[in-house]
């Protein structure tokens, strides 16, 4: 079961390193001036990067400690990763990505809602065909999060181009 929730992590770090949309990065803003469409999306793109960022590093620490056997700290891990999804939400999200700003937001709802299933197969008082059930759902919540976070990125990758132009 070990070995099935690091495959799990990984992927969800493999997805944070998806939507970090290396190549997206750059700003021009202005700070006397309205912000252009294309300012708005850079700044909710650079926002995006931040929150990717720290999640890339929490994974790190999630899966050292799972690794260790610590529950506590597993826990405390997974605490922290939920908190740094539901900065996702509080990201203003321009006018002209809201569709994408909405697939980020429902990405990580599903992997919140994965991390949720996996800290419940890992209960001691859980049967081992139940906690079996529990990685599936959450396999098929981290698989429901990439597609989401794929699609984001591109859309906002398309859109960009065409606020740009």
């Amino acid at each position: 079961m070990k070995s099935k929730f690091l495959n799990i992590a990984l992927t969800a770090l493999i997805v944070c390193g998806g939507f970090s949309l290396a190549g997206c990065a750059t700003t021009s803003s202005s700070t006397t001036q309205t912000k252009t469409p294309y300012e708005q999306a850079q700044t909710y793109v650079n926002s995006l990067n931040s929150v990717a960022s720290d999640l890339s590093t929490k994974y790190d620490e999630l899966a050292s400690t799972y690794s260790s056997g610590d529950a506590v700290a597993t826990r405390l891990k997974s605490n922290e990763i939920e908190e740094t999804l539901d900065k996702v939400a509080s990201i203003e999200v321009p006018a002209a990505l809201s569709d994408e700003g909405k697939k980020y937001q429902a990405a990580c709802e599903d992997m919140k809602s994965a991390l949720s299933l996996m800290e419940e197969a890992t209960k001691s008082d859980t049967s081992a065909a139940d906690a079996a059930t529990k990685v599936q759902e959450a396999q098929v919540k981290y698989d429901a999060a990439v597609k989401s976070f794929n699609e984001a990125d591109e859309s906002l990758k398309s859109k960009l181009n065409n606020l740009k132009s």
